[in-house]
């Protein structure tokens, strides 16, 4: 399963595009939040957030987690759901452009993506080499606790906080 972004272009199922007049009724599902959609009811049009519990189950229990940072093109966010994705144990599949690759490297912590053929193309790469898709979770959770583990961000903050008042 692939779990989506807020875009309308993108869905849990791999290579589908929510045509433009379904886009707002069909969020839900986009986000991932509906799993099955032969199982939402006709004219269903929002489902409320999960709560936090789900929401870490939905991540860790998807193979892949797309995420889409790039919201203006001034600008090169890293979201929440990159740490989110990293933590929970899947495949974070990266829009090409956002400030992720600061902290993480392309293709080794994350696969980027340019259009919808790239996330097919990704989607159906995990899919044939499961031991990749370990592999890539593994190295982006290794990297993530050796740099950016809470205890080290903190420290940093702290030491970051005690220069400014001493200047």
């Amino acid at each position: 399963r692939l779990v989506g972004a807020r875009h309308h272009h993108v869905c849990a199922r791999l290579g589908e595009q929510i045509p433009q007049k379904h886009a707002h009724a069909q969020i839900g599902f986009a986000l991932g939040l509906i799993r099955n959609a032969a199982a939402r009811p006709a004219g269903v049009t929002a489902r409320a957030a999960p709560d936090l519990a789900a929401y870490g189950a939905l991540l860790a229990d998807s193979r892949a987690v797309l995420n889409i940072a790039v919201h203006h093109q001034d600008q090169r966010l890293i979201t929440g759901r990159v740490w989110e994705t990293i933590a929970a144990g899947s495949v974070l599949l990266e829009q090409s452009g956002s400030a992720t690759p600061r902290f993480f490297q392309p293709y080794r912590h994350y696969l980027p993506w340019d259009d919808m053929a790239d996330i097919v193309h990704s989607m159906r790469v995990l899919e044939a080499n499961d031991d990749l898709r370990r592999a890539i979770i593994a190295s982006a959770r290794d990297w993530s606790a050796r740099h950016y583990a809470p205890a080290r961000v903190w420290a940093a903050l702290m030491a970051l906080h005690h220069r400014r008042k001493a200047s």
